[in-house]
């Protein structure tokens, strides 16, 4: 069964511990403002998503107009794999946010949306220490429900997290004229991040066949994560399909973390970077998505590409 956490519940600081057990199927929401402290939800054990979903809604009045999602403190947080937690399509609605698409455009955020009638959303907000909300897709005549923003979600764990499942804050795909709406924020603070499972704040995807565009990546931010052991997939994609695709949006990493780079699995960058030695081994793809003029050199001290290893450039 799914159940919600309601607005106003009042939800205490300092939970023991918050478990979504082994063999659940559901969805528990928490919707926006829903604990003691507006936003917070602060456990003193673990958090763990064993299974099922762990959903939380983003506040499109807060943030100063960015909107704002929640952040969760806790010893420990634990997405198993098959499990998930996440703020998908929980940020700004169909034709709002700073980065709002025009008509049947994508919704922009860390990245840019796609045109179509309208212009794609800009950019907004900041790469490091990301709190916004994900922006929506452009209204139209004979649109369909798609198109929210994702939401954001910051983990603040003095332990480890160990994410096998989901976590993400991606944007919803268009439905029909609508466009897409771009993915949110997720911003990571950790003594040690372990895995092996999938961080997204990935655009919507546009509608095939209906010219609507699609949504920007959101932002990631995990750079201030002590012990960096995280061997799953992280994307902040542009939304693909309809008119156009959305652009790439930030990924922000600890310090070091490029100096000598061989990545295990597909990773897609834009805005520029600089690397120092770069290895890409049999069956990985690096993706370079120069999001503009002033963020399209990649800088490399060195660069090897294994056979079957592929680097390409959007």
């Amino acid at each position: 069964a799914n159940c919600s956490v309601a607005t106003g519940a009042n939800v205490p600081n300092n939970l023991g511990a918050l478990s979504l057990n082994a063999g659940y199927t559901g969805t528990v929401t928490f919707q926006k403002n829903a604990t003691a402290t507006a936003m917070t939800l602060s456990v003193t054990k673990d958090i763990r998503v064993n299974a099922g979903n762990l959903v939380f809604e983003g506040d499109t009045a807060g943030g100063g107009g960015n909107g704002l999602g929640y952040t969760l403190s806790a010893a420990n947080i634990i997405v198993a794999a098959g499990a998930s937690l996440h703020a998908n399509a929980k940020g700004f609605a169909l034709g709002t946010g700073p980065g709002a698409g025009g008509t049947q455009a994508g919704g922009g955020y860390g990245g840019s949306g796609a045109n179509s009638t309208g212009l794609g959303g800009l950019p907004y907000g900041s790469a490091t220490a990301p709190t916004a909300l994900g922006s929506g897709g452009g209204t139209s005549n004979g649109q369909g429900p798609g198109g929210l923003g994702g939401g954001a979600l910051k983990l603040n764990v003095t332990g480890t997290a160990t994410l096998n499942g989901t976590v993400s804050v991606n944007g919803l795909d268009s439905t029909g004229w609508e466009g897409a709406g771009a993915g949110g924020s997720l911003w990571v603070v950790a003594g040690t991040l372990a895995g092996t499972g999938t961080l997204s704040a990935n655009g919507g995807a546009g509608f095939p066949g209906y010219g609507s565009g699609a949504g920007g990546g959101g932002r990631i931010d995990l750079a201030q994560v002590t012990n960096y052991a995280f061997a799953g997939s992280i994307q902040a994609l542009g939304g693909t399909g309809g008119n156009r695709r959305g652009f790439t949006g930030t990924l922000v990493f600890p310090t070091g973390y490029f100096n000598t780079f061989a990545p295990a699995k597909d990773i897609t960058l834009g805005h520029g970077q600089t690397f120092g030695d770069v290895t890409i081994n049999n069956g990985v793809t690096l993706t370079l998505d120069p999001t503009s003029a002033a963020e399209q050199t990649f800088t490399f001290t060195s660069l090897t590409i294994k056979n079957g290893g592929t680097v390409m450039a959007l």
